[in-house]
């Protein structure tokens, strides 16, 4: 499921697969003009590859209560998340919820303008959303993750 994502439906890796250099085979760091992170091509379509895999994993039996943009084929990967506030959130005040990223260049979080490389990136899915399924082995590769909590998901 997650590959046929990234080839068929994701309009970001699309776009960079589709425009992929015939002669080094490198894969390109723009889409209509603006960066995408500033990350090689081929990272950034990995990392949204290894998310997939990630999504898909977990919800085999039943999908996400709420899928916090994973999969928005137009966002970056950095925006796959929702702001959750106290009064939304039953385990306390989380913000952001779902993926987010700190730049290379000035540990900035990153939330819309993605002028530099992602240096680390954090998945938090501390929300009870009835995840299922085993972790992936992809979630191994995803180097720049700097923590996974999914605490309120142990059965």
């Amino acid at each position: 499921k997650a590959i046929r994502w990234i080839v068929c439906d994701d309009s970001i890796s699309v776009q960079l697969l589709e425009n992929q250099d015939p002669v080094s085979g490198n894969l390109p760091t723009q889409k209509h003009g603006f960066r995408l992170g500033g990350d090689a091509g081929e990272v950034q379509v990995t990392r949204r590859y290894i998310l997939a895999a990630f999504f898909h994993s977990t919800s085999q039996v039943s999908p996400w209560i709420d899928s916090l943009n994973f999969l928005s084929p137009d966002l970056h990967e950095c925006n796959w998340h929702k702001n959750y506030t106290r009064s939304n959130f039953p385990f306390g005040d989380f913000d952001p919820v779902g993926v987010f990223c700190e730049d290379k260049v000035d540990g900035n979080i990153l939330l819309d303008d993605y002028q530099y490389p992602v240096e680390f990136m954090q998945v938090n899915i501390r929300i009870v959303n009835d995840m299922n399924g085993p972790l992936p082995p992809e979630i191994g590769y995803l180097m720049d993750c700097r923590s996974l909590m999914l605490e309120n998901h142990l059965r």
